[in-house]
């Protein structure tokens, strides 16, 4: 069992716990405003989703490091040059996963002329 925003998410091949599991579940619901939550299947799929029609629609530049090392390193020097001269996010750790980037697009603000 994983949780994902709020949601307590059972793979199929845990539908036996049913019992632990759902018992977890009321836990969490209970705790935030029924109002407030979005129940979805896949979780990752409607992170990504709404982080593309997020994308879309935001006029930052958004400056993207890939590679197998320095991406962190990279980020904050980057981050921390433009920051001199321009308001700039950059993600205050290292958030280069899949659910990570997504997280990190939705901090950026109308007024942030970069997002790293």
């Amino acid at each position: 069992m994983r949780t994902r925003i709020g949601l307590l998410v059972r793979p199929q091949s845990m539908r036996s716990k049913c019992d632990t599991a759902e018992k977890r579940v009321a836990e969490i619901n209970k705790k935030f405003n029924l109002k407030k939550q979005i129940k979805v299947n896949d979780t990752l799929s409607f992170l990504t989703l709404c982080s593309q029609l997020f994308r879309k629609n935001v006029n930052s530049k958004i400056i993207a490091i890939t590679g197998s090392c320095g991406k962190t390193t990279l980020k904050e020097f980057i981050g921390k040059t433009l920051s001199k001269f321009y308001k700039v996010y950059y993600s205050p750790k290292s958030f280069n996963n899949k659910y990570g980037v997504p997280l990190s697009l939705f901090n950026l603000n109308t007024n942030h002329k970069f997002g790293i």
